[in-house]
């Protein structure tokens, strides 16, 4: 099945708590996009074990070290439309997480 929504999360030394989350996002049937900034973390390292080596379950995108959101961004929104998801639902994802966050 095709998911219409795809989530772009960017990682730098991510949480246990970001399993569960992966988890429940993909239960709730959005595509995953990660771009790790600490690809040698152990928390990323279960990451690939979980949801990228066995099933694939996620796009999971690093660069081997910190480049900085911006980068990771701009990453995540280039795999997302190379694989035919729409950028402004992307992108919209992005922002009302942002906004959120700032309270605005």
């Amino acid at each position: 099945m095709k998911r219409e929504i795809a989530i772009g999360i960017a990682v730098y030394n991510p949480k246990v708590s970001i399993l569960t989350r992966l988890e429940e996002m993909l239960n709730n049937h959005f595509s995953l996009f990660i771009y790790d900034n600490s690809p040698e973390s152990a928390i990323s390292k279960k990451i690939r074990e979980k949801f990228v080596q066995d099933e694939n379950k996620i796009c999971y995108l690093t660069s081997g070290k910190n480049t900085g959101l911006g980068v990771a961004l701009s990453a995540l929104c280039a795999q997302a439309f190379y694989d035919s998801f729409l950028p402004y639902y992307f992108l919209i994802r992005i922002l009302s997480s942002i906004l959120k966050h700032l309270s605005i």
